[in-house]
């Protein structure tokens, strides 16, 4: 099997192919950023000790089910340096990003971690995402499969790691912060699944079209 990429694609082409569209039937559930409801809950992780900030994140858990945050204290520098290893593999020649292949069975199959497309699957086919995507499991760490992680850039692997690293003390951070909601033991959540619950990085390497309301992300 012979993939064509969207960022090959997207150089080649005016309109995304007919695959890659939302269908005009799926299209009456779409709903643009501006015409949200509400803002999604913005959580100042550095004040979760204060009353007035554990009380958003018990309303964005009971509401919206997520919310963003702020103050998580991972360095500027470092998500600089993650966003460069990432920009740096999509970049590459398609014969070096196929070295990290999610295509298995001699190509008849996708699995979900390794470089690759998405299909995308509605009520009544399926469809593929508007994107390139590199997908690995950081966590577990004795479940990590170094065969789809890219050699290069070389940086790679190292700033990925650290950034995982840091984004699960993130995590067991909240994690305490919703037991301490809930009256239970801080490290309840925690001790239940600090070293058995799985964690992926997800990088993307989009194509661009002027119907990108349309398209499946």
């Amino acid at each position: 099997m012979v993939r064509t990429t969207v960022q090959d694609l997207a150089a080649a082409v005016e309109e995304p192919p007919r695959q890659y569209v939302v269908h005009e039937r799926d299209r009456d559930h779409l709903l643009a950023a501006d015409e949200m409801p509400d803002p999604i809950p913005l959580i100042d992780l550095g004040r979760l000790m204060a009353a007035d900030e554990a009380h958003k994140l018990r309303e964005a858990l009971q509401t919206w089910g997520l919310f963003l945050v702020t103050n998580h204290g991972i360095e500027e520098s470092l998500m600089d340096a993650m966003m460069s290893a990432s920009r740096d593999f999509f970049r590459q020649p398609p014969e070096e990003k196929n070295k990290c292949s999610n295509l298995i069975d001699d190509g008849e199959h996708l699995e979900m971690e390794g470089y690759g497309n998405d299909k995308v699957v509605t009520p009544q086919d399926q469809g593929l995402s508007w994107n390139d995507r590199l997908h690995l499991r950081v966590e577990p760490q004795d479940e990590r499969n170094f065969a789809k992680w890219p050699t290069h850039p070389e940086s790679f692997r190292d700033v990925l790691l650290e950034y995982a690293s840091r984004t699960k003390r993130i995590r067991d951070l909240i994690l305490r912060s919703i037991a301490k909601i809930l009256d239970l033991d801080e490290d309840y959540f925690v001790n239940k699944i600090s070293n058995t619950a799985r964690g992926f990085a997800r990088e993307m390497g989009n194509g661009t079209m002027s119907q990108s309301s349309l398209i499946h992300w």
